[in-house]
């Protein structure tokens, strides 16, 4: 990994990102007063993001993509034999918190960012302590920063095309399609099945996803040969935004 700066000579407002479960982060860090957005995504495009982006790790580009092996991964991933433990979990341990303490917990769904950005995009400005003024929205800032952190102008960006931030991989696999129900190409019914009983799963914890249900309806064409050459942000994607 390349050279990391010691935390504190980065000067404020200092913005970290991680993958690490809420009940695994350091005392510290939910004993202060940074603040957390956490973004989840439902169970299946998860998947999805999680398979290509597998294929695209270096270790793995002779690797020719099959249904047995997407079976094989699949099996993983509703056994919980995942990155960063189980993802019901993962998901539960930031939604419960944000439900006890809104003010420390920002909770996002990646589908409902897509469905009404302008809303959530507030709704992170008055949660970090910058809302937007009338001017602000009368000269289309909140439109411009939707374009600027859009997956078409990230992908776009010379730092996104090219080189390494971690040795595995290279900068541009992080992004892909960033679409809703894409897992509809690629999984059959039973696989779908059995991992949108983690969705069920949830149910019973009382969380439900607001913006994504499914009726698993499949689409009739196979992509399946452009899965090497594809590669999706995965989520869950946790923000710390430390104001002090």
């Amino acid at each position: 990994y390349v050279d990391q700066p010691h935390l504190s000579n980065v000067p404020s407002l200092r913005l970290f990102a991680t993958h690490v479960p809420y009940l695994s982060l350091p005392t510290s860090i939910q004993t202060s007063k940074c603040q957390i957005v956490y973004v989840c995504r439902n169970p299946l495009d998860t998947f999805i993001s999680l398979w290509h982006f597998y294929l695209q790790f270096d270790r793995n580009k002779g690797i020719v993509p099959s249904m047995k092996l997407m079976e094989d991964y699949a099996d993983k991933y509703f056994n919980e034999i995942i990155p960063y433990g189980p993802l019901e979990d993962h998901l539960l341990g930031y939604w419960k918190e944000s439900m006890k303490n809104p003010g420390k917990v920002l909770f996002f769904e990646y589908e409902g960012l897509k469905k009404e950005p302008i809303a959530n995009l507030k709704r992170l400005a008055n949660y970090v302590g910058f809302p937007f003024s009338d001017e602000e929205e009368n000269a289309n800032v909140i439109d411009h920063i939707l374009e600027l952190c859009s997956l078409r102008s990230l992908k776009e960006r010379e730092v996104n095309k090219s080189g390494r931030v971690y040795p595995s991989f290279e900068n541009k696999v992080l992004f892909r399609k960033g679409e809703t129900g894409d897992w509809a190409n690629y999984l059959i019914p039973a696989m779908a099945k059995r991992i949108d009983a983690m969705r069920q799963k949830l149910n019973k914890d009382s969380f439900s996803f607001k913006y994504y249900g499914t009726n698993l309806m499949f689409h009739s064409k196979n992509v399946y040969e452009d899965m090497i050459n594809s590669c999706q942000l995965a989520l869950f994607v946790t923000f710390f935004f430390c104001l002090k």
